[in-house]
């Protein structure tokens, strides 16, 4: 498929209602992953369905309930429905041309929410910039919430924990 027609697939898909792109933004390897990771988990706890999940590693398609090992925190893509919306949640982001390719392929989806990572260190081309840039003539909201540091890695789920559940408090 020609990339127009990816680009024209997914603005199909976003014309159809208002999606919310809510963006977690920090430098690489701040924690990004883990914070969505912890999110998913979040959602699972409170009822959300898993429509469709795959790892994008190792293409397996089951999901942990529970916070991966650090090793083994590959990025995922998950589609959800809760509380009768539709959230489709990216671990990745650093580059827009990753999200689109990920959104083509959960299409056809009219998502309420797309959840996604992008870094702060690239400007130009990251996911922060992909619905300006690109679908310019689409209704869309853009919230930011910045992934917290933990100074030592066992901190890490304390550390992030309020940003998870404002992210959580948005979406209900």
């Amino acid at each position: 498929m020609r990339t127009g027609h990816i680009v024209q697939k997914i603005m199909g898909a976003f014309n159809m209602n208002k999606t919310k792109l809510i963006v977690v933004r920090d430098y690489q390897d701040a924690g990004k992953t883990t914070l969505i990771w912890m999110v998913f988990l979040e959602l699972l706890n409170e009822g959300a369905r898993v429509v469709e999940f795959v790892d994008t590693h190792t293409k397996e398609t089951n999901y942990p309930t529970t916070l991966p090992e650090r090793a083994k925190r590959h990025d995922f893509i998950a589609k959800l429905e809760w509380n009768g919306k539709i959230i489709v949640i990216i671990s990745f982001g650093d580059v827009e041309r990753d999200v689109k390719n990920a959104l083509e392929k959960i299409m056809p989806t009219y998502p309420d929410y797309v959840i996604c990572a992008a870094s702060i260190r690239y400007w130009a081309r990251t996911t922060w910039n992909l619905f300006e840039e690109t679908y310019t003539n689409l209704e869309y909201e853009r919230v930011c919430f910045w992934s917290e540091h933990a100074v030592h890695e066992l901190d890490e789920e304390r550390v992030k924990r309020p940003t998870v559940e404002a992210i959580v408090k948005y979406l209900a």
